[in-house]
């Protein structure tokens, strides 16, 4: 093979930095709390959407928490010996095989499971940033966030002032 037909390949080793932060938290109570009025006391702060997968009349001691989606936390969770995850939403399978584990899962809302952590994620990010002219702003419940200032343009607009073709509104 002439050296103009071999392929070239430049290798580098990949090194992630050291995690200071995971993205799930485990907590321990100092006594089991009982399930079912607890869970009950989450449906007011969070609304009757909550899911819940395990026995009400159990008790937990040892809670994972994970906000969003949990398909790669709950092996984490089962393996620090937790009884509890409550995450945002984990999916039919995984939930199976973590309730084959003995592990109960609560189940928030994807949304409903990361509002309570943005705070510290934007100071981190406003913390990184500094000095790189970036802003970093949380937008409450009442705001729209308009990307690329498409709001409130109608779709013929935003097309370029012609209405495409099979496109129905």
């Amino acid at each position: 093979m002439h050296p103009y037909e071999e392929m070239a390949y430049d290798l580098y080793p990949l090194r992630e930095p050291k995690r200071v932060h995971g993205f799930g938290r485990l907590v321990t109570l100092e006594e089991p709390r009982l399930l079912g009025p607890w869970l009950r006391e989450i449906a007011v702060l969070f609304g009757p959407g909550i899911r819940f997968f395990g026995d009400p009349e159990a008790r937990a001691k040892r809670i994972a928490l994970w906000g969003g989606g949990a398909g790669d936390g709950w092996p984490a969770a089962v393996a620090k010996g937790a009884d509890l995850l409550i995450c945002g939403e984990l999916s039919y399978h995984h939930r199976m095989e973590a309730r084959e584990e003995g592990l109960m899962v609560l189940e928030l809302g994807h949304r409903e499971s990361e509002l309570p952590v943005l705070p510290h994620v934007a100071q981190r990010l406003r913390e990184g940033l500094q000095g790189n002219g970036v802003a970093v702003r949380l937008f409450s419940e009442d705001e729209t966030f308009v990307w690329g200032g498409q709001a409130g343009r109608s779709r013929m607009e935003r097309q370029g002032g012609r209405e495409a073709e099979g496109w129905e509104d």
